[in-house]
């Protein structure tokens, strides 16, 4: 079983996007709660997931790209 990564329109609860990611689960630390792996960028033009699966270290994923964040990069050069 994997974690499904999915945004929902609050008014009508219609699917608006759902992303394909690799298999995979939310990250999880045994410290902070799931919903802290997952956050919005400040302009909400994107969304970001602490993601990991059994074959690759966890990774923070842009969701609607796919693509993998080089954090320590983006954090310090203001990305996020």
């Amino acid at each position: 079983m994997y974690s499904r990564l999915a945004v929902l329109d609050l008014g009508s609860a219609a699917l608006t996007d759902d992303f394909d990611l690799i298999p995979g689960l939310v990250y999880t630390d045994m410290i902070s709660p799931v919903h802290e792996q997952v956050a919005w960028a400040e302009d909400d033009s994107n969304l970001f997931v602490a993601w990991h699966n059994a074959t690759q270290a966890s990774e923070v994923y842009e969701a609607f790209t796919g693509k993998a964040v080089d954090v320590y990069r983006a954090t310090y050069s203001g990305l996020m």
